[in-house]
C-alpha cells in the first residue's frame, strides 16, 4: 500500500509548537528505513496481528520497491517517491502538509488523487522521526490498522536524481 496526503502549509517549530525560532523539524528530505503494520489495532499495538515488518534491506525483497522518499518544504508543500529496485519512479504523490504544534501532520494530497491523511510523528534526534498513521491496509473499509514508519532525513549527496 503507497501512502499519500500533505496539508495546509508548513510552520516555524519548538517544542511548545509554532514559533520563529527556526525552521520546522520535518523540513527537507526523507527515507523510509522501516515499517510496521498492525491489523485491528484499535488505540494501540496490544492485541493486534502484525501483518507487516519491512526494514531498509528488505523493501526490495518484501514490497518489490525502494523504500519510498517524502520531501517536506517550508512553504507547506510536500511529494513522496516511490521507486521500483531498480530505481525507476513508479509513482510521486504531492500535496501540502499543516502540522498542528503537538506532534500531529495533516497530509493533504492533490495529485494522483485526492486523499487526506492524518499522521503522528516524534523525532529522534535531528535525523529519525517516527510516523504512526490508521489506514485500512485489509481493505475491511474502516482505518482501524496501525501503520508506522521510522524514516532518515536525507543528505543532499543522498538524494538520488529520479528517472522518469
Amino acid at each position: 500500500m503507497l501512502l499519500g496526503a500533505t496539508a495546509l502549509s508548513g510552520c516555524e517549530w519548538d517544542e511548545g509548537g509554532a514559533s520563529d525560532d527556526g525552521p520546522h523539524p520535518l523540513i527537507g528530505a526523507w527515507r523510509t528505513m522501516s515499517m510496521e503494520v498492525y491489523i485491528e489495532a484499535r488505540d494501540d499495538r496490544a492485541g493486534a496481528t502484525r501483518a507487516l515488518a519491512v526494514s531498509g534491506d528488505e523493501w526490495e525483497t518484501t514490497l518489490g520497491l525502494s523504500p519510498p522518499e517524502r520531501h517536506f518544504t517550508e512553504d507547506g508543500l510536500y511529494e513522496t517517491i516511490y521507486r521500483d529496485a531498480a530505481g525507476r519512479e513508479v509513482e510521486r504523490s504531492t500535496g501540502y502538509w499543516v502540522e498542528d504544534g503537538r506532534g500531529r501532520v495533516t497530509l493533504v494530497q492533490v495529485e494522483p488523487s485526492a486523499e487526506r491523511q492524518e499522521l503522528r510523528f516524534t523525532m529522534q534526534g535531528d535525523l529519525i522521526a517516527e510516523f504512526e498513521t490508521w489506514v485500512d491496509w485489509n481493505s475491511s473499509g474502516e482505518s482501524n490498522d496501525l501503520q508506522i514508519t521510522s524514516q532518515r532525513r536525507l543528505r543532499a549527496s543522498e538524494l538520488a536524481a529520479p528517472e522518469r
